[in-house]
């Protein structure tokens, strides 16, 4: 059974393929660039989010194990 955090990982990994891709280039300026210049990205497990100004997340779902 995954670890309560591995969907993080896993959306991460969707990030960085997708910020590659839309970079067209080995940049790693260009990729970060890419990658928070995401908005509503779907292609991942979390539903729709986006990168806002500050490179956060507009996810406001939230787990914590106690």
């Amino acid at each position: 059974m995954p670890e309560g955090y591995a969907v993080y990982g896993y959306e991460a990994g969707k990030v960085a393929l997708e910020a590659i891709k839309r970079a067209a280039k080995k940049d790693r300026a260009a990729i970060t660039d890419a990658a928070l210049a995401l908005r509503d990205f779907e292609g991942g497990a979390l539903g729709k989010w986006s990168f806002d100004h500050n490179g956060d997340t507009t996810s406001t779902v939230l787990s914590v194990s106690k």
